[in-house]
């Protein structure tokens, strides 16, 4: 455990949770070419390590692996896709917002096995919504600390990853589930004023960036 774990601890004296800025944080001790970014109440799917692995041998060294989403009840732990059908999974916050993983495309994904790329097609450029779990390249844009507490917080980085021209892969194998629980206080404190004034904030300082 010493050898593959980095405890740090972050001294943060304002009241809004620093999502972004932790997460950078974490992205700075890394050591390895590549990231697998997920919340720590999601659990990888068996073997997920060996298949995303087999997975990055078949795409560029800039592009990003999409890992597919799911809630599943409190008793079920998934292994496979044929587990994950059984157990009636559901795409994370699908009844909340298509746009945040819907461009994944989960339901194509379950009855293939190759790889597929996200295209415009389903996840139009002038939407800022798309936030899905992924395995990046360690030179990837860091987060937008601008991005406190909840909202808009990984959907502004996926943007920086598709504006820099990576490509969005979804592989065909591995999966993260996640288990309903009760929500952390600082996500209950959601400030959708607050939100809203970053996302916009952040889509101009983007388009002036590109040149838009």
């Amino acid at each position: 455990v010493k050898q593959r774990l980095v405890v740090h601890v972050l001294h943060w004296g304002a009241s809004d949770y620093p999502v972004n800025l932790m997460r950078n944080s974490a992205l700075d001790l890394v050591g390895t070419s590549h990231t697998m970014l997920i919340d720590a109440d999601f659990i990888p799917s068996a073997h997920a390590y060996d298949h995303l692995m087999e997975s990055l041998q078949s795409v560029g060294k800039k592009d990003v692996l999409v890992v597919p989403a799911f809630e599943v009840p409190a008793n079920q732990l998934p292994e496979d896709k044929v587990q994950l059908r059984a157990a009636g999974a559901q795409v994370v916050q699908a009844s909340k917002s298509q746009c945040a993983h819907g461009p994944t495309q989960s339901g194509h994904w379950m009855g293939s096995s190759d790889m597929f790329e996200v295209t415009d097609k389903h996840w139009p450029k002038e939407e800022l919504c798309y936030e899905p779990y992924i395995v990046a390249p360690h030179d990837m844009p860091r987060f937008d600390t601008r991005f406190v507490a909840y909202g808009g917080d990984k959907a502004s980085h996926s943007w920086e990853l598709r504006e820099e021209g990576r490509r969005m892969v979804v592989q065909p194998k591995a999966f993260i589930v996640h288990q309903e629980h009760e929500h952390a206080a600082w996500r209950k404190e959601y400030n959708w004023t607050r939100a809203w004034y970053n996302i916009m904030g952040f889509r101009r300082s983007e388009e002036r960036r590109v040149g838009k």
